[in-house]
């Protein structure tokens, strides 16, 4: 018998993220009772909370993180094809000219912002390929 090959990952160190103490308590409380999809609702819960208790933004503020989220969302939906190396208008484009019916809406907020580029460029712009 051959001896296993280890794996590629065996060769680097194991590291453990500190849990944060209120994250963990609701963890634990969910899963002892039983109600495990309530995991996520709580830890949205902490991170609302922690949100609504930072500084008040404005309305403005609010809509461009809605309108970043959506695009975003729309970066990691492969059902529009690969987006790495183009910008969010050629990949609409492109998948629009291949019949995948990408949202209008996306593009919109795209013209809308055409000259900000956290708006034009993909979420993985900023890494080489």
């Amino acid at each position: 018998m051959s001896k296993k090959q280890p794996l590629i990952t065996e060769s680097f160190p194991q590291q453990k993220l500190p849990a944060t103490r209120s994250s963990k308590r609701l963890e634990n409380k969910a899963y002892n009772n039983g109600d495990v999809n309530n995991v996520a609702a709580d830890q949205h819960q902490t991170a609302f909370n922690a949100v609504s208790n930072s500084a008040p933004r404005s309305n403005a503020d609010i809509l461009r993180e809605a309108e970043l989220n959506i695009l975003r969302k729309f970066d990691v939906r492969m059902d529009y094809g690969p987006c790495t190396g183009i910008t969010r208008m050629e990949r609409w484009e492109r998948a629009d000219r291949n019949g995948l019916n990408p949202p209008d809406k996306i593009k919109q907020i795209i013209l809308k912002h055409e000259n900000d580029t956290e708006y034009t460029n993909n979420l993985w712009h900023d890494y080489p390929l």
